[in-house]
């Protein structure tokens, strides 16, 4: 799991919606795909979730 993953997850662990969109949404403006951001981020912080 990568350092965005585990950020990710933090945030959604902790209940905080904005913060855990804002990550999302800066990743897209530096330039990562939408099918990079599920498949590395946000799939990985599901999976740590459960």
């Amino acid at each position: 799991m990568n350092d965005l993953s585990k950020k990710l997850a933090q945030l959604l662990l902790s209940g905080d919606t904005v913060s855990s969109y804002k990550l999302v949404e800066s990743l897209l403006y530096e330039g990562f795909t939408s099918l990079y951001i599920y498949e590395n981020v946000i799939k990985e912080a599901m999976y740590y979730i459960g």
